[in-house]
């Protein structure tokens, strides 16, 4: 007799391999470890979502016997992947194995930061301003940035404004 569900398969992304990177890659590629059961697994639910601690089920995720899966046509945005074991004994677990991925179709703005002006909400006597940027961990390498001052907090530079390869201007 198995009454216990079986413990959570460990999930890694082959094609997405560093969860803080973001990738340009829409499509993806998971695989997990069979997890140790007295009854022996019988498949796999998994899920790929928004939520990070998502449990999939029969009731909400697709079922494989395969320890792989691949998902195609990835939007822009930060996704997780679950895998949760089902063993012959008719038990579901309770714990998923998880992954995240990043995707974006063009690199995730800069973090900006000011040594001449610190503090955005304050006003400075200096008409001189000296602006950083950090690049953000992409797939692709970052080589030039546009980048622009105005009064609009919306506003997304492009090819229109200039172009710097440093991260200071």
């Amino acid at each position: 007799i198995d009454s216990s569900p079986p413990p959570a398969p460990a999930v890694r992304c082959n094609t997405h391999p560093n969860p803080e990177s973001w990738s340009m890659e829409r499509n993806a590629s998971f695989s997990w470890t069979v997890p140790p059961d007295a009854a022996k697994v019988l498949g796999y639910h998994w899920v790929l979502d928004k939520h990070a601690l998502t449990v999939p089920s029969p009731d909400n995720g697709q079922f494989s016997t395969a320890t792989t899966a691949n998902v195609s046509g990835l939007e822009d945005g930060v996704w997780y992947f679950h895998v949760a074991a089902s063993d012959k004994a008719g038990n579901h677990g309770r714990e998923a194995g998880h992954v995240r991925l990043q995707v974006a179709h063009t690199p995730p703005p800069p973090k900006v930061s000011s040594p001449t002006h610190p503090r955005s909400g304050e006003a400075y006597g200096s008409r001189l301003a000296v602006f950083h940027w950090a690049s953000p961990a992409f797939s692709e390498p970052i080589v030039a940035w546009h980048y622009c001052l105005d009064q609009h907090p919306d506003t997304v530079p492009d090819a229109r404004n200039p172009r710097s390869s440093d991260l200071r201007a």
